[in-house]
């Protein structure tokens, strides 16, 4: 136990170096360093065009970052982490029994939660960041809102769409089967928003989507996470959540905490109103019976 102190110098190093001026000097810089940061358990099984995948930025990138964190290559990187003894034990090793005894003891499951809750913890701050209260005013005084989501979070979206509802008249949900998503691009009243939720893997649609929608005058908000390369330029309000912690599997409690909020936020915003709109769908459901009284 004699030697831990020593062994644990290079990874604080590396963990310094990574939240460095130096190391973030461009977006695609912070949004590696953040990776890193956030995943220094999970590089073992990651390769450079692995992390580029994640990210959206080139293999090249995330070499040349690692180059300049004094390794000449990504080996060299896991190599210094094996013997810092920062491995993770939360995935599959070469025989899979750390794995199956930390399973059976419930240790993994317990890690699991315990990194989600401090994913839904950190986003305590977003919710008292201009940007937060930009985006709920833009949904606030928008004449329609439009929501879209793909792929695995696309039943987040429908369900944000459907909550955003009860809140306030004019919310539609796009699902894109038509091929236009014309609900919100072939015109209308003025004022119009687009609630754009992507979060990786990006789905291709959705930069277009935000191209298009800004191209005809609407306002778009992007929820979306702190890896996303595309916020800026495309969008009137983003809001990025905390990159994803889980040891297991990318869950979506996360992004669901964040949609519960946002729409806890839009209801106090508009107060009365939305009490009053509330109270009109309740009586709409009672009239055609689809809920127990």
């Amino acid at each position: 136990m004699a030697d831990m102190p020593r062994l644990r110098d290079p990874m604080k190093k590396l963990l310094d170096q990574l939240q460095s001026e130096d190391m973030r000097r461009t977006k695609t810089d912070k949004i590696i360093a953040t990776y890193l940061t956030n995943h220094l358990d999970d590089i073992q099984f990651e390769t450079a065009k692995s992390i580029a995948t994640v990210l959206d930025v080139s293999a090249m990138s995330v070499g040349r970052f690692i180059r300049r964190l004094g390794f000449h290559g990504i080996d060299e990187l896991k190599a210094s982490l094996r013997k810092s003894r920062h491995v993770s034990v939360s995935r599959f090793d070469d025989s899979g029994i750390r794995f199956r005894r930390d399973y059976s003891e419930g240790k993994l499951l317990a890690r699991f939660l315990q990194r989600q809750l401090d994913d839904i913890t950190n986003l305590y701050a977003l919710v008292h960041s201009a940007e937060w209260t930009k985006a709920v005013d833009m949904v606030c005084q928008a004449s329609e809102v439009y929501v879209a989501a793909f792929q695995n979070v696309r039943g987040i979206g429908h369900y944000f769409s459907a909550q955003l509802s009860y809140t306030r008249p004019g919310v539609t949900f796009m699902d894109g089967l038509n091929g236009t998503y014309a609900e919100a691009l072939d015109g209308g009243q003025s004022g119009r928003l687009l609630i754009l939720f992507d979060v990786r893997r990006y789905a291709s649609k959705a930069r277009l989507l935000a191209e298009q929608a800004k191209g005809r005058g609407l306002r778009v908000v992007l929820l979306t996470d702190e890896f996303c390369l595309w916020t800026d330029g495309l969008s009137d309000a983003a809001i990025s959540v905390p990159g994803s912690q889980a040891s297991i599997w990318d869950g979506a409690a996360v992004m669901t905490a964040l949609m519960d909020l946002f729409v806890s936020s839009v209801i106090m915003k508009l107060g009365h109103r939305a009490r009053l709109r509330v109270q009109s769908m309740n009586e709409l459901q009672d009239a055609f019976g689809d809920f127990e009284r």
